[in-house]
């Protein structure tokens, strides 16, 4: 009579539950394994571009830009360059 009574049932109801949570926690592990290899190779890659950046090429770049701007920016307030807005 394994079958029989509350305190079988709770036994049964709680190594069921426990063999769910078992099936269910692998698949989730498994991903946040993965995301953390992704996420390690994300940090690894990001911190070789910084220690190849060039500050002093990264400021020639940020100078043309603002050179260019400035000047097309003359262009549009001497009406050469018309603006709709």
């Amino acid at each position: 009579l394994d079958t029989v009574g509350f305190n079988n049932f709770a036994r049964h109801m709680e190594k069921r539950t426990e063999r769910m949570f078992v099936e269910a926690i692998g698949p989730v592990l498994a991903r946040l394994r993965d995301l953390e290899g992704a996420m390690t190779r994300r940090g690894e890659e990001l911190q070789d571009e910084l220690e190849q950046s060039n500050p002093a090429q990264i400021l020639a770049t940020v100078r043309a830009c603002g050179a260019s701007f400035a000047n097309c920016l003359t262009h549009v307030m001497e009406g050469v360059i018309r603006s709709e807005a």
